[in-house]
């Protein structure tokens, strides 16, 4: 695996980086175009100018509000006889005013003999302004949204579109697209009637997440490995398509219903049994002990040598080699039935291909027989024709018993299937020297910030676990179930050193530009807050980088995404869809070698939620809650596995091993693991600018914004709210939002009519927004002519070292 590599400094540690030349191109798979043809620059206008005047109108009430009726008021009640007109009247008009009402002939006489005849004349004219304004907008807003629904409708007439609904979502396919075009339920009013509204909001934010959206675990959008060639002249070269690789594998749900369902068929003798990894015997003692909280429990000496011996092997081979015959086995099992999982076939918890492997251990027509044969006609069926073979596979499953309550569930992990397909031009993506460049530049300025950002969460991590060790080591399970509070004192210190350099006179233009030395400055003296010892740490980042520009030779690169392990690139799912996934995964777990010793290292098992994979990466395989695919031999349960009282470590058979991250981010993990490299996100108030170093943008603009909630009944009044909050905090059209109901970003283009009515309609609470960075007009990945939004998810490996008298900070 030939990698790109080259050497930052960061503080007084030089980062010795190797870029591994494949990549993933993370793009949605539809161009951008769909949901940018939604927007109305006409309608957007509108609300500029509808403010304007309502600002207008707001600045004139305040005008007679605070400098008129003050003293009109006073005059009036303290000496009604020199006042011009009676308070009572005069308080009519006031209430008018309050009320944002015209002023009737009765209101003028009174503010006319008050003195007052240009403000009132002003207030009329500004008022009927604002309501021919208003008019005018709700009149556009109505065409425009009309205009907008039909746009989706014809958007899902693209057969791609109707795959990337199914995939996410069945029931709302069955019930919305399957039974004809969204184009035939619009009517033929002025808008759809009110059933097919509702069917076309939901269109509408699936389009927004399937052209702007690059997802974690993805419901469309194709897999597409690149790989880097430092030697081509080209930024980007794409080669002839090629056809694309279907992998289709069950779901986790539908693998436990299946294995549950082989148990049942497998005779007691011929089932595999395993302890219960949590607990462990005390040395010499015929007790076992629940780490988890120290309960301990006597065994008799026949049970013991069971429960000792359960490590998968058959009952019947387990229970010969206890002494325990088969009339006694039962009894048995019942007695130890809170620390043995028994089961006819269990899966691992990062096996690719469960399904084959249950179809193999069940009967010729067996379920697991069944759906791996409906699977196989699934997969190999072109679009919509598999659509058929999903209510084929639903059958199978529903003749198992009934389906399970999936309420809970991993948003992605509610469908019988986990769908993937290799893009026609996966591995024929190139990138070239002059991007290479650029990339390199980017990942300069991004590293040695993250590196100390990651140095000081893991000493605050560490001094959270030594706090709760109190002197004392405990077993790794129990500090595991522990509520540890996370504290992050140094981090806060970074983060507050770094908002610093943006608030003090750095930001310009809504941009805070910064130099790597800037940086460098700012957070020199907080290396010491980090153990000389511990500085020097390898790591294995994953940053999602995405380009603001068309040629990537020239563009602008934005940190999207930074994940602590880049492990899935090379063995998570996508690789199932490589043309040689089996080499891919081995180069990987060589380089990973070469980076750390096997031996000093371990993975944490736990059980699968979801289409992702975090491999097991060389070393130890510590299993919590899922089970290892590593011969037993190499796997150890946390039971058996002890913190000592400085927290640096986890001892293993009398070892000191360290953990890979695996993007898992408490305290425990992260002061047992290697540098965890995540984005450092920085603050200032309720808007922060963006913020660049060295010209690459490390974070997007982004806003703290109290959606005001209780949306009026009024879609005018609705759009015109969300426009004010959109002025008020000066927001971009295109944003991304957050919202604490919301599991998933939502992107809102405010020219398009129902995505502002989408974000009117949310409740109160908090919003997060970020910029669109880049714009539609900014994209560089541009099949069939047509662009789509894009990231690169890179793989590094980083060795560190301390700085010599004589080093270089490049290479």
């Amino acid at each position: 695996m030939t990698a790109v590599e080259w050497t930052v400094q960061a503080g007084p540690v030089l980062l010795d980086v190797r870029l591994l030349p494949w990549f993933l191109v993370r793009a949605p798979g539809h161009p951008i175009e769909l949901v940018d043809a939604l927007s109305s620059a006409r309608l957007l206008d509108m609300a500029d100018e509808l403010i304007v005047m309502e600002r207008a109108l707001n600045t004139h009430e305040r005008e007679f509000l605070d400098e008129h009726w003050p003293a009109l008021r006073r005059v009036a009640k303290s000496d009604p006889e020199r006042a011009p007109a009676p308070f009572r009247e005069l308080l009519r008009a006031y209430r008018r005013i309050e009320s944002g009402d015209p002023l009737d002939d009765r209101a003028n006489r009174a503010l006319t003999a008050a003195g007052v005849t240009r403000w009132a004349e002003e207030w009329n004219l500004l008022l009927g302004r604002r309501d021919t304004a208003r008019t005018k907008a709700a009149q556009e807003l109505a065409a425009a949204s009309s205009d907008a629904y039909r746009q989706v409708a014809r958007a899902f007439d693209e057969p791609s579109l109707r795959h990337a609904v199914f995939l996410s979502n069945p029931g709302f396919y069955r019930n919305a697209l399957a039974s004809g075009p969204l184009t035939d339920r619009l009517g033929n009013g002025a808008g759809p009637p009110r059933a097919a509204r509702r069917r076309l909001a939901t269109a509408h934010r699936y389009l927004r997440r399937f052209t702007t959206r690059c997802e974690t675990v993805a419901f469309s959008g194709p897999t597409l490995f690149g790989r880097f060639s430092p030697d081509q002249a080209e930024p980007l070269h794409v080669g002839r398509p090629g056809p694309p690789r279907v992998s289709v594998e069950a779901s986790v749900w539908a693998v436990d219903l299946l294995e549950r369902h082989l148990t049942s068929i497998t005779p007691l003798a011929g089932r595999r049994a395993w302890r219960d990894p949590t607990f462990r015997r005390l040395p010499g003692k015929d007790i076992l002990e629940r780490t988890v909280d120290g309960r301990r429990l006597k065994v008799p000496a026949d049970l013991l040598q069971l429960w000792e011996g359960a490590d998968g092997r058959p009952l019947g081979e387990i229970a010969r080699d206890a002494g325990i015959g088969e009339e006694a086995l039962l009894d048995a099992l019942r007695r130890l039935s809170r620390l043995l999982t028994v089961s006819g076939h269990r899966s691992a918890a990062t096996e690719l291909h469960a399904l084959d492997a249950l179809a193999a251990a069940d009967r010729p027509d067996g379920p697991a027989t069944a759906l791996r044969s409906v699977r196989n006609v699934y997969a190999a069926e072109p679009w919509p024709a598999r659509a058929d073979r999903h209510t084929a596979a639903e059958e199978v499953i529903a003749g198992l018993g009934e389906r399970p309550d999936l309420e809970g569930r991993h948003y992605a992990d509610r469908e019988v299937f986990h769908e993937d397909w290799s893009s026609p031009y996966s591995e024929r993506v190139t990138i070239g020297g002059p991007a290479l460049d650029g990339l390199r530049r980017a990942l300069d300025a991004v590293l040695p910030m993250t590196y100390l950002a990651a140095l000081l969460a893991r000493e605050d991590a560490r001094e959270v676990v030594r706090y709760a060790l109190r002197g004392e080591g405990a077993p790794l399970a129990r500090l595991a179930a522990a509520a540890l509070e996370p504290q992050w004192p140094r981090v806060e210190r970074m983060r507050a050193a770094l908002a610093g350099l943006v608030r003090d006179g750095h930001a310009a233009g809504g941009v805070a530009a910064l130099t790597s030395q800037d940086v460098a400055d700012a957070v020199a003296d907080l290396w010491e807050l980090v153990p000389e010892a511990d500085r020097a740490d390898p790591c294995l980042p994953s940053p999602d980088l995405m380009a603001v520009g068309e040629d990537l030779a020239t563009a602008t690169w934005v940190l999207a995404e930074l994940h602590d392990d880049c492990s899935s690139v090379f063995g998570g799912l996508e690789r199932t869809v490589h043309s040689r996934p089996d080499l891919l995964w081995r180069e990987f777990e060589d380089a990973v070698r070469d980076l750390v010793p096997a031996e000093t290292m371990a993975t944490i098992v736990s059980r699968r939620r979801s289409a992702h994979v975090t491999p097991e990466l060389p070393g130890a395989s510590i299993e919590l809650s899922g089970l290892s695919a590593r011969p037993r031999a190499e796997t150890v349960p946390i039971g058996e596995v002890t913190v000592p009282p400085d927290a640096t470590t986890a001892i293993v058979r009398g070892a000191p091993r360290r953990l890979y991250p695996g993007d898992l981010s408490s305290p425990l993990h992260r002061a047992l693991a290697l540098p965890a490299l995540t984005p450092l996100t920085v603050e200032i108030g309720a808007h922060t600018p963006r913020i660049t170093i060295d010209g690459v943008v490390v974070q997007r603009a982004r806003w703290r914004v109290r959606h005001p909630g209780t949306p009026a009944a009024e879609a005018v009044e609705r759009w015109a709210a969300m426009h004010r909050l959109r002025v008020e905090h000066g927001l971009p059209r295109r944003v991304f939002v957050r919202h604490p109901a919301e599991p998933k970003p939502l992107y809102i283009d405010f020219a398009d009519p129902l995505g502002v009515d989408d974000l009117a309609r949310m409740r109160e609470g908090e919003l997060v927004i970020t910029e669109m960075l880049p714009g539609p007009e900014e994209l560089w990945w541009r099949v069939d002519g047509r662009a789509q939004c894009a990231e690169l998810r890179l793989g590094c490996l980083i060795s560190a070292r301390t700085k010599g008298p004589h080093d270089d900070s490049r290479a």
